[in-house]
């Protein structure tokens, strides 16, 4: 293996371009389903009253709670849905079992529902975004450096190549 192929800055480099690709495309795709999601129920959602079923709160340890509802909603065209979500704490308190709820749903695709306190996606995908493109900018960094390098080197190593040789004296 040739000396440049070794070279920390270049395997580095690609360890965190590659590292940081999928979070970058999570994170991306991520914004891109919550924001045609949002589009299409503005352009095609219809909001219905639905009810609320039962409540739980999950618990995976001592301090973390998951706060978890289970409702029911009839579409305009008649057909009942149900459905289970995460919700968070306020809303999950201003709830009650047997009571109503707005649930805003895609005409076309009445399973895809849209309820008052569910978690948004936002923050989660901006981080992932961000994460991704910093990992990538430390990747995209280190690879230059390293072709920085090189082309230095070679600059170089063609200047000494290419001096010119002594003129002959005349005769």
């Amino acid at each position: 293996m040739t000396a440049h192929l070794k070279s920390p800055p270049l395997w580095f480099g690609v360890l965190w371009l590659a590292f940081g690709a999928p979070f970058l495309l999570i994170g991306m795709n991520g914004l891109a389903a919550r924001n045609s999601l949002r589009y299409r129920f503005a352009a095609a959602g219809e909001t219905v009253v639905g009810t609320v079923i039962r409540r739980e709160i999950a618990r995976s340890d001592a301090f973390t709670r998951t706060y978890w509802i289970d409702f029911r909603y009839v579409t305009r065209e008649g057909r009942t849905l149900q459905s289970h979500a995460r919700v968070d704490e306020d809303s999950w308190y201003r709830l009650t079992e047997l009571g109503p709820i707005q649930v805003r749903y895609l005409r076309a695709h009445p399973e895809r529902r849209a309820i008052a306190g569910e978690p948004d996606t936002l923050a989660l995908n901006l981080i992932l975004g961000g994460l991704g493109a910093l990992f990538g900018l430390i990747g995209l960094l280190l690879l230059g450096l390293r072709v920085a390098s090189a082309w230095r080197r070679g600059r170089r190593a063609g200047s000494r190549g290419s001096a010119r040789p002594a003129a002959k004296p005349d005769s």
